[in-house]
C-alpha cells in the first residue's frame, strides 16, 4: 500500500526564502505542496502543485477564504511565514485538527506587538531597549529621550518604516512623515554593535531545542549575506525565552550584542521561521523537515543535532521562465 502523501500549505510563496523552503521540502520528503499569495507573480506558485491567490491576512475575507482551501486541498499541515496571517491559523489549525507549524498563540501575540514584548523583556529578566510608545512621551521636552533612538511601527516586519533618529530636530522632521496615531509607533534606545538573526528551533516540547545564530553582513529589508556563527551569550538568552514563554513551535529573534559590554539585546522576535531559515538548513540542521517529523510522531532529539559554524549564505536572485502559469 503506498503511503498518503502529505499535503501541506506554505504561505507567502512569493517571500524571499519560500521557493527554497518548497525545494527543500520537496527535496526530502514525498508530499503536495499548497501555495498562497497576494501577489499573482509569486515565484513560490511555480515550485507548487497548486496554488491561490489570496488577500491579506488583516482582510475580513481572508480566514473564510483560506479555511476553505485547507478543507478542499486536505491539507495536513501548515506553514505560514506572514505576521498577519499567524493568529488565524493558530485557530484554523485546532478548529479542523491540522498541524501548524509555528508558537502557540499567545506567544506569538505577545511578540508582534513590540510595545508588549518590551515589557515582557524587562519582566524576565532580559536587556530591554526601553520600549515607549511615541503617545506616551513628552515630544515638547527636548530632554525626553536620548539620542540616538530608533523609532519604528508598533506592529510591523520586513524592517519597514525604521527610522535612526540623532536628534531632537531629527525626530520631528519624521513625526511630520508619519501618521499621526502615536500610540502605533515606539521608540528604542538605539545599540552600536553585532547585528544577529538566530532561528530557534522546537516543536511543542521547550527542552527539545536547537538554536542557531547567524551574524548579519548585509540586510535591505530581509538577511541578504550572513554567516552561521555560534555564540553561548545569544545561545542563553534564547533559553531563557524557552523557559519563561513557552513558545512551542519554532521562532526567530532578531538581536544586537553590544561588543564593548558584550551583551545581547533583543530588538524583536518573529514567531515563525524567518528568510534565514535557508541558512539553518545549509548549515546542516534542517529545521523544517526535522520538525515536520516531530510535528508527524517520529522521534528526534534536537539537541544532540551537530550544524557548521561559518557557513555563508548570500542571497541573490533567479529567473524562472514558464508558459504554464495558470491561476486558480
Amino acid at each position: 500500500m503506498n503511503k498518503k502523501k502529505l499535503n501541506i500549505l506554505i504561505t507567502g510563496s512569493g517571500g524571499a526564502a519560500v521557493p527554497s523552503m518548497i525545494k527543500i521540502i520537496k527535496k526530502y520528503r514525498n508530499c503536495n505542496i499548497v501555495s498562497t499569495d497576494m501577489n499573482e507573480h509569486s515565484s513560490g506558485f511555480l515550485l507548487s502543485d497548486k496554488f491561490y491567490i489570496v488577500p491579506s491576512g488583516d482582510n475580513i475575507k481572508f480566514k473564510k477564504i483560506i479555511k476553505n482551501i485547507l478543507i478542499e486541498n486536505n491539507i495536513d499541515l501548515i506553514i505560514s511565514v506572514v505576521d498577519e496571517e499567524l493568529a488565524i491559523f493558530s485557530d484554523l489549525s485546532k478548529e479542523l485538527n491540522l498541524i501548524c507549524l509555528q508558537p502557540n498563540k499567545s506567544f506569538i501575540k505577545k511578540c508582534l506587538d513590540k510595545k508588549a514584548f518590551g515589557i515582557l523583556q524587562k519582566k524576565i529578566g532580559l536587556n530591554n531597549l526601553d520600549t515607549k510608545l511615541l503617545s506616551e512621551i513628552n515630544l515638547f521636552n527636548k530632554k525626553e529621550l536620548s539620542y540616538p533612538i530608533i523609532l519604528k511601527p508598533r506592529f510591523g516586519r520586513g524592517s519597514r518604516n525604521i527610522y535612526k533618529l540623532n536628534s531632537f530636530i531629527e525626530l520631528n522632521k519624521v513625526l511630520k512623515k508619519i501618521n499621526t496615531n502615536y500610540n502605533q509607533w515606539i521608540t528604542q534606545k538605539y545599540i552600536s554593535g553585532q547585528e544577529y538573526t538566530v532561528s530557534v528551533v522546537n516543536y511543542g516540547n521547550n527542552d527539545n531545542y536547537k538554536i542557531v545564530p547567524k551574524l548579519i553582513i548585509l540586510k535591505e529589508g530581509v538577511t541578504k549575506i550572513a554567516k552561521s556563527i555560534y555564540n553561548k551569550e545569544i545561545e542563553n538568552t534564547c533559553i531563557k525565552i524557552l523557559e519563561k514563554l513557552n513558545p512551542q513551535g519554532p521562532f526567530n529573534v532578531q538581536c544586537i550584542i553590544d561588543t564593548e559590554i558584550n551583551e545581547v539585546f533583543i530588538f524583536e522576535i518573529n514567531p515563525r521561521f524567518s528568510t534565514s531559515t535557508t541558512l539553518t538548513v545549509a548549515s546542516g540542521l534542517d529545521e523544517i523537515n526535522f520538525l515536520i517529523d516531530i510535528a508527524l510522531g517520529k522521534k528526534i532529539n534536537l539537541n544532540n543535532i551537530k550544524w557548521n559554524e561559518n557557513i555563508k549564505m548570500i542571497r541573490n536572485y533567479t529567473d524562472y521562465f514558464s508558459n504554464k502559469y495558470e491561476f486558480n
